[in-house]
This record gives structure tokens, sequence and C-alpha cells, in this order.
């Protein structure tokens, strides 16, 4: 993670709360935005047992809540709640990535993977919901708030913001029924940084603005006051202000500015025990990223069976922690 020192010039950092819950064992499971999914991959990077995103990438929270809804449930999908288009089966509550010429194959798939989610949350340690926009699609003929339309005609939609009370229901329901499969569990909010720029710029501002007020006030209250939350859309806004951490299109954080974000997350959510495990688990990635520039058979050998030396060093250091992600 390198960067010149005149950008690094341009930051106005500012103490975040220490909020140390992370262990190197700890299970986390990751809801929302592609932001989410950014974060979600390096910590499954760094060797942690993670779940990125059962229903696919979901923008608002409506959805979000949604989601963990029949999670908690355990309510399965039927062939009355798919759309066809252009070839395909999908799921409205579900990203563009679940789909299928076959409906059959695309239910066996999406309600597996609320089974698998489930069993997950049940022992999982910390839940990070991370909603990324207030505008929503709401389906005319169903009248329900869509996770995605799916490219289907524009006509089957009305373009709607939801309202602070809302926004501030899905909060609250979304951490219910996370309770509900696992009381135990550790529960952070964080605003995606992603700037949702086809709702234009004011369009934007206020979409973040309706997330960020309804959560400060969901978080004082009775279900809330038990979460945390991390402020990675500030961290954006105010110590990445520059455009130049921006990628071309002026709205995604380049992968430097997401690294960055991740660094800060991790001095503040992680226990110092995980950063310690952290420091060995991305030495690890590295040299398995790490392209011999030889064919010779010996150097290769021998660059392996350091690797795996290394492994049983982290190994014999964090007997707690899950490696598996660093198999083959």
């Amino acid at each position: 993670m390198e960067q010149s020192s005149d950008l690094l010039n341009l930051f106005t950092r500012f103490t975040i709360p220490a909020n140390p819950i992370i262990n190197p064992d700890s299970r986390v499971l990751f809801c929302g935005s592609c932001f989410s999914q950014n974060i979600g991959y390096f910590m499954e990077q760094s060797g942690f047992k993670t779940m990125i995103n059962p229903f696919g990438i979901v923008f608002n929270p409506v959805s979000i809540a949604k989601s963990l809804e029949r999670i908690a449930k355990q309510e399965e999908y039927n062939a009355t709640e798919l759309v066809f288009n252009n070839g395909t089966f999908h799921s409205l509550d579900h990203h563009g990535s679940f789909y299928h010429s076959d409906a059959g194959v695309l239910l066996n798939s999406i309600n597996a993977d609320i089974i698998e989610a489930h069993s997950f949350i049940k022992t999982a340690d910390v839940a990070i919901l991370t909603p990324g926009t207030a505008w929503s699609w709401q389906h005319l003929e169903s009248g329900k708030i869509v996770a995605n339309c799916h490219k289907l005609p524009s006509a089957a939609f009305d373009k709607v913001l939801l309202s602070e009370t809302e926004v501030f229901n899905a909060y609250t329901m979304a951490c219910i029924r996370l309770k509900e499969i696992n009381n135990n569990i550790k529960i952070i909010f964080t605003i995606s940084p992603v700037k949702h720029l086809r709702d234009g710029v004011v369009g934007n501002a206020a979409s973040k603005a309706r997330l960020i007020s309804a959560l400060h006030r969901f978080l004082l209250g009775e279900v809330g006051k038990d979460c945390s939350y991390f402020p990675a859309y500030e961290i954006m806004t105010e110590e990445l202000r520059d455009h130049r951490f921006y990628t071309e299109d002026l709205a995604h954080p380049t992968p430097w500015s997401t690294e960055y974000i991740y660094k800060r997350f991790k001095t503040t959510c992680f226990t110092p025990r995980s950063l310690e495990y952290c420091s060995m688990t991305e030495a690890m990635v590295r040299m398995q990223n790490h392209k011999q520039k030889t064919n010779d058979p010996a150097v290769l050998e021998n660059w392996v069976k350091k690797i795996n030396s290394n492994l049983e060093t982290i190994a014999q250091n964090f007997p707690e922690a899950d490696l598996s992600v660093f198999n083959g």
C-alpha cells in the first residue's frame, strides 16, 4: 500500500473510538453494498472466516433487512416469487449475479444460500451491515421495495426515496432478525462511501444524509444501543475528501483508498491479537501471490517449503484461527 507524500499531506485525520471486538477466530457476516464486499474480501484474505452478502450486493436498507428476515425464518423462495426476463429467471430480492435459465436451479441455489447463511449466523461473532443508498425501486405489481430491477422495463417500477422512518425501521428489523438467530452476535453499522451519482450529486447527498440521520437516531434507541458504528463514509469524505482518492468515475474509492479504510477498520475493531495475526497472514498472502521468475524445480520447491513453514508458524501461534483460506 503505497501513496505519494503529497497525497498523504491532504489528510484531515480524526479520532475513531476503539471497538476491538474481532478476534483471530471471529466469524464475520457482511451484508450490504459493494463496499462491504470489498472489506469482506480483505478480511477473508487475511485469514478470517467470513460470509459475504448471501443475497449478493444489496444497496438499500429495506432490502438488507428483508434478506435477514428470510434468513432468520429460513423462508425459502418459490417459483411465484421469480421474474422472467431476457431468457433468465431472477429474484427481485437478490443481486443480478443470481440468475438462471431454469427456475428450479435458481431456486435450489438461493434457498441453499438461505440455509447456509442461517447456519453461519448461529455461530457468528460479528455482523457488519453496510447500506449504500436510501433511493430504492418499488415494484408496482407487488408493491414491494426490490434489491435489483434486473433490467425489467422501467414502467414496472417507481423510484422512491425511503423516508427516515422507513430507514429507521429497516435498521431495527435487521438487528431483531440477527438477534433472533444469535442473541450474542455483535453488530457494526457502516455507511458505504461509494457515491450513487446516477441519483445526481444532490440526490446522493440527500440519500446519504437520510441513511446517517436515521442510523444515529437508531443507535440511541433501545434496539440499537448495543450496536456500534464505524465511520467509513466519514473517512472517505473527510480524511480522503480530495477527488484523487476516487476512481475515474468519481464515485468509487480507489483500491488504495479502500485498503486505507480497511486499515482504519482494523486498528479500530481488531483486538491486538488480531492485528498480530493479520501481520503474519498478510505476509503469507504476499508470499502466495508472488510469482517466481524461474522454472527451476529446486527453487520452486524451496519456495513452497518456506510458505508451508510460515503457515505452520501461524497455526502454532494462533491455534484458534481457521487457516483453510490458505490451503491450496
